[in-house]
């Protein structure tokens, strides 16, 4: 995993596209205030589904995350001596 961020994408049913469009045509809309309306009228129990696997794959990956950190902090407390896992212990109390 390279940590970037994917974008979110927004699939519309065909139905949607068409009354975008008109909604353009017919307002003259510029893409940033189509981008606006569409805001305003996304609905998300339309796009349950979609919504569900990106906050499945969001948690997937901040679990594998949580992981990874437990993997190099235990890999790091491994690799000091007594002496100096005493020291760290004494020096945070």
């Amino acid at each position: 995993m390279d940590g970037s961020k994917k974008p979110f994408t927004l699939r519309l049913s065909d139905e949607s596209i068409k009354r975008l469009s008109a909604l353009a045509l017919t307002y003259s809309l510029s893409k940033q205030n189509l981008l606006s309306v569409m805001i305003r009228n996304f609905r998300p129990e339309d796009h349950l589904e979609e919504l569900q696997s990106l906050m499945y794959a969001k948690y997937k990956t901040a679990d594998q995350k949580a992981k990874e950190d437990e993997l190099k902090i235990k890999q790091y407390l491994d690799s000091l001596s007594p002496e100096q896992l005493a020291e760290l212990i004494s020096s945070k109390r």
